[in-house]
């Protein structure tokens, strides 16, 4: 572990949490409240691990004590990868076309902000041709293979988009190349879009997406500990060993580069070569959570969290969901002050080293796996929650009748009069379907893991090209992605009503029943699907599955243990090759690393050897019918009447 962290965070705190109490204190006439917290926080990088990360830890703390919650920081070890040195160069014969060199001290106090680079990529140099590679994805070989181009040895360079970068990178290592090179092309989100940062919102040519390419879709959080939670400081946990770590990580060199140098690279020509070294860290460091909780009158509890690291200052990414959670915390705090009481307890958790492969969260969930499944009733996901006023919100089946309510409760920040339950209704003016959630955000421990119903919603419309860059600062938020505030606001209002009555329902808010019928859709859906142009699944596959979610239906209205529903769905040895990953319905699809793919297993039973894909759906069809009597004995002993606990 590497320990001087506390000791620098005692050196800043006069300065850095003293300063920022009087900025929140001071009095500021009419600026908005999300604006100054907005503009408090983005004050200093949050990269984990750094100093600048538990400073800010200790200010959201500071915020939650204020409104009165009960502050817990949740302090792990945790596996992390920082850049040491970074080197990127373009020669053409004896003429260097740019070179960019950067060094960075994860120690550093105070914290610097963090150069572009891929977290987790190998370290070495090498020295090579380029070969353009498009998105990167298994097509894109296909096709080069085909043409007679190989790239073993070679510098791939792959544009981002598509796919989580992880794949990208694991693609081009499976395929022998020596290192890959990501950018974002600037017809997507650069000047093709418009004008670039400062004067407008898009990607000038010299800024980078950094990010993580940690293997999501085999397990996310701490390397080193995979299915179980990460140790306390002080205490000698269980790890992985270094070899078994390795093994887990990438073998390559990979590195994010500006659209201006990948514009030099393509157009040098095939003599070209380009000279990469890199030296990243790959320690032990402390990582802090920080939990605040409004306790209630049992047992149950309901979680709102976002995570507050970022790559350098993340104004978007994830300020906005920072900032919209703590001020969802003034607005309960005034409702308890009015006389409101908690039924369920409500928490709201500010997850550390996201960004690194959903590091905080995972660890957390993993740690308190029992108290979830037996009291947790719903994870809310907030990530970057703000660039711009449209709604949107994708998740778990089971909470129409709760989103109905609150909903209609809070405006529509684009309509004089309007709501939010209007503007979410589709054309023929019933509501939108919610989307499956992949991955690529804490909700994944709650919902691939442990089985807990989760919701994750967002206000778009104004989005630039900011992500993971130095400018995702608090001037691109204030000019192009939220300058009325209306939607932070709008989000923090949202996130408290939907808490308030999630609270207040208890265990009766998910509705099983609803949970039952969505599944039942799911799978049939399926089983229209195509596959190299014949069905997958099939109708009659698909039929046997979703018989036994129709039966359940009935069985489960007003079950006071529908609230489990998800969680027996979960298969306890896990996926085919990931089982850290327990939804056989649902996981976040191998080639794509975020989107979710329906019934992951049986899809891959369809490509192998016959018969399997009968075993798979008979798996999954004895484990319903088992789930059916379980309910039927539950409904029969009198146990139907739903509590709140």
């Amino acid at each position: 572990m590497t320990p001087p962290i506390r000791n620098a965070f005692r050196l800043l705190s006069a300065l850095s949490i003293a300063g920022w109490v009087g900025l929140a204190r001071a009095g500021d006439g009419e600026e908005p409240i999300c604006r100054r917290l907005s503009r408090e926080l983005t004050s200093h990088t949050r990269l984990a691990g750094t100093v600048g990360s538990e400073s800010g830890a200790r200010w959201v703390a500071e915020r939650l004590s204020e409104c009165g919650f009960e502050v817990e920081l949740d302090r792990r070890v945790v596996l992390l990868s920082h850049p040491r040195f970074l080197h990127v160069s373009l020669r053409s014969g004896d003429e260097e076309l740019f070179a960019r060199t950067q060094t960075f001290d994860p120690r550093a106090i105070p914290a610097g902000d963090v150069p572009i680079y891929s977290a987790w990529s190998h370290s070495g140099r090498t020295t090579a041709r380029v070969v353009d590679v498009g998105r990167g994805l298994q097509a894109d070989y296909a096709r080069l293979a085909r043409a007679g181009v190989g790239v073993a040895g070679r510098v791939v360079l792959a544009r981002y988009g598509g796919a989580y970068r992880g794949i990208k990178a694991k693609l081009a290592q499976a395929h022998g190349a020596a290192a890959i090179l990501l950018f974002s092309d600037p017809e997507e989100d650069g000047a093709g879009k418009g004008e670039v940062y400062p004067k407008g919102r898009f990607k000038p040519g010299w800024a980078a997406q950094r990010g993580s390419i940690s293997s999501l879709t085999v397990a996310p959080g701490d390397v080193t500990t995979p299915g179980w939670a990460s140790p306390p400081p002080g205490v000698q946990g269980r790890r992985l060993s270094a070899e078994e770590t390795a093994a887990r990580l990438p073998g390559i060199l990979c590195t994010p580069i500006g659209a201006d140098e990948a514009g030099a690279i393509l157009d040098a020509g095939e003599d070209a070569r380009v000279h990469i070294e890199l030296e990243l860290e790959r320690k032990l460091f402390e990582i802090v959570n920080v939990l605040g909780r409004l306790p209630g009158t049992g047992e149950d509890f309901v979680i709102a969290g976002n995570h507050r690291d970022a790559w350098v200052r993340g104004a978007q990414d994830a300020g906005s969901g920072t900032v919209s959670l703590l001020r969802a915390a003034q607005l309960l705090r005034a409702r308890v002050d009015d006389g409101w009481q908690p039924r369920a307890a409500i928490v709201l958790a500010f997850w550390d080293a996201e960004e690194f492969g959903l590091i905080g969260s995972t660890e957390w969930g993993e740690a308190h796996a029992e108290r979830l499944r037996e009291h947790g009733l719903c994870y809310i996901n907030a990530d970057s929650t703000v660039s711009g006023l449209n709604f949107g919100i994708g998740g778990s089946a089971g909470f129409q009748g709760v989103l109905n309510e609150v909903l209609k409760r809070v405006p529509d920040p684009k309509s004089s009069g309007g709501n939010l339950w209007q503007a979410w209704q589709s054309e023929d003016g019933k509501p939108k379907e919610l989307r499956l959630l992949g991955s690529g955000s804490d909700f994944t421990v709650f919902v691939h893991h442990l089985g807990l119903p989760a919701l994750n919603f967002s206000f778009h419309g104004n989005a630039g090209g900011q992500y993971h860059t130095s400018f995702d600062d608090f001037l691109q938020m204030d000019r192009f992605l939220d300058p009325t505030w209306q939607g932070h606001e709008t989000a923090a209002r949202f996130v408290c009503e939907l808490l308030l009555e999630m609270s207040t329902r208890g265990r009766s808010g998910f509705d099983g029943a609803e949970a039952a019928a969505f599944m039942a859709r799911l799978v049939r859906r399926a089983g229209l699907e195509e596959l190299d142009g014949e069905p997958w699944l099939g109708s009659l596959h698909a039929e046997r599955i979703a018989v036994q979610f129709d039966a359940l239906q009935g069985r489960l209205k007003g079950l006071e243990t529908a609230y489990r529903f998800y969680q027996e769905l979960l298969q306890p040895r896990g996926l085919q090759g990931r089982p850290w990953y327990r939804n056989p319905y649902w996981a976040p699809g191998i080639e794509s690393g975020y989107a979710a793919e329906t019934l992951p297993d049986l899809r891959r039973a369809a490509r192998g050897e016959k018969g399997e894909l009968d075993s798979g759906v008979q798996t999954l069809v004895d484990a319903l019918e088992a789930y059916r009597s379980t309910v039927s004995e539950a409904a029969g002993a009198g146990t139907g009447e739903t509590t709140t606990r």
